[in-house]
């Protein structure tokens, strides 16, 4: 039988929480590849989607008011 709650280290988390946590592509530290670095590292941002440029994600599903490397 399924729960439709889950524990973490900050009590119990809603498992829509946590289904949306799975599908997040926010980058928080892009700066580990300086192909990849930008002015926005340190804190979570998205990338756009750029022909070319490996390891660039598109926009986040789940935070789409992140602000991105534009």
């Amino acid at each position: 039988m399924g729960t439709d709650r889950a524990e973490s280290g900050e009590g119990t988390v809603p498992r829509e929480n946590l289904d949306g946590i799975d599908d997040c592509t926010c980058i928080e530290y892009c700066d580990e590849d300086p192909k990849t670095a930008c002015s926005l590292s340190g804190t979570p941002h998205v990338h756009p989607e750029t022909p070319g440029r490996p390891g660039i994600t598109g926009p986040c599903t789940v935070h789409p008011e992140r602000p991105g490397d534009r």
